[in-house]
């Protein structure tokens, strides 16, 4: 367990999440949560890591023993007005959640919840509602965007509290970014897998370069397996001078990942998607995203067009590719527009932070 020391007083929050290892979009929020939670008041982080390294159902179980474990810790150690910090996991991990809140109910005055991952908020789960049902009024349910707050409320009830926060609060700024040109480059990161629509993206560029203009591709991040990783090689193969495979990239590799990329395409249909990591990382670097309006995908590019129907978005992903080349000052607005809209997502969610912050350290719910 690790205390915060710059408080002494104060009703405490205790933080149980996954934080990285594994580095993902969500462990990466989850720390970035828990600093910001810590800077503004009594603060017991309950760590819970994957530094095995393990996978599936392995690596499920090994989660949930350690997160029963940190609740025990967390529950001795609190005091009735306490509160309590999680994230709700997703498939099977929800229904040992639900086991575990029911020993959150006893120990903690109330309950934050911070979703992400969307399969429980677009069809209503049997686990999560029972977790609902558990927490009563002593519950309020972080949310990352319109879309989660209007699915939670349609499956769970209208009268669930919530707040509502977006990742740009916690996504670091890019403080000049370059604003490209001309568009010669489309990229793709992401796990190398069919359910995060690589062979969408394999098919928009054969797509391009069937309509006469040859494209430079970049994909980066694991494969998914063997098989993902042999079509992977198979297209890149057709056209070794212009795709590349760069493997799974972090830190300092992911800004070369960035600064050789002119379009990010992120054509998801995975059921667990909510509000990409990587779709504001891309727009913190001024590039255009083209996505499929997958959980909070369509108010993090809202006003832009660049949110297309799954089962059209290769012909479409195309025909704008085609057209930004075509038109470098249509592009260039594109890219203008990119970082326009990470402006606002950032100063809104940042100005979110600050009230959810407050409300969770607060001494007294309102």
């Amino acid at each position: 367990m690790r205390e915060s020391k710059a408080h002494q007083t104060g009703r405490r929050v205790h933080f149980i999440a996954v934080t990285p290892p594994p580095v993902n979009g969500m462990t990466l929020m989850s720390a970035a949560m828990r600093d910001a939670l810590c800077e503004a008041g009594p603060l017991s982080h309950y760590p819970v890591t994957n530094s095995r390294g393990l996978k599936g159902v392995r690596w499920t179980v090994h989660k949930h023993l350690q997160m029963w474990r940190r609740l025990r810790q967390a529950s001795r150690a609190a005091h009735r007005a306490d509160v309590c910090y999680m994230v709700p996991d997703s498939g099977y991990g929800l229904r040992l959640n639900r086991v575990e809140m029911r020993h959150l109910s006893k120990h903690f005055a109330h309950v934050f919840l911070h979703h992400h991952v969307s399969t429980y908020v677009n069809k209503r789960d049997p686990h999560m509602a029972a977790i609902i049902k558990r927490l009563g009024s002593a519950v309020t349910h972080i949310v990352l965007g319109p879309e989660m707050e209007q699915g939670l409320r349609t499956q769970y009830g209208q009268d669930i509290k919530t707040l509502t926060l977006g990742n740009a609060a916690l996504v670091p700024t890019v403080t000049a970014p370059r604003l490209r040109s001309q568009l010669d480059t489309v990229g793709y990161l992401s796990h190398v897998s069919l359910p995060k629509g690589i062979d969408r993206f394999m098919e928009t560029v054969r797509a391009v370069d069937r309509a006469g203009h040859k494209i430079n591709a970049v994909i980066a991040g694991p494969f998914a397996d063997q098989e993902t990783g042999a079509r992977v090689q198979a297209f890149i193969a057709q056209n070794p001078e212009t795709r590349r495979y760069a493997g799974p990239v972090y830190d300092a590799q992911k800004e070369t990942f960035w600064d050789q990329i002119d379009v990010l395409l992120f054509p998801s249909r995975y059921a667990q998607e909510a509000q990409p990591v990587t779709i504001f990382e891309a727009l913190t670097q001024a590039i255009p995203v083209l996505a499929t309006p997958r959980g909070c995908i369509p108010s993090q590019l809202y006003g832009t067009g660049w949110v297309l129907p799954e089962d059209r978005f290769v012909q479409q992903a195309c025909d704008q590719i085609v057209a930004w080349r075509n038109k470098p000052d249509a592009y260039k607005a594109a890219v203008t527009h990119a970082l326009s809209l990470w402006d606002d997502h950032q100063k809104t969610d940042a100005a979110r932070l600050l009230d959810v912050v407050n409300t969770i350290t607060q001494k007294h719910m309102t």
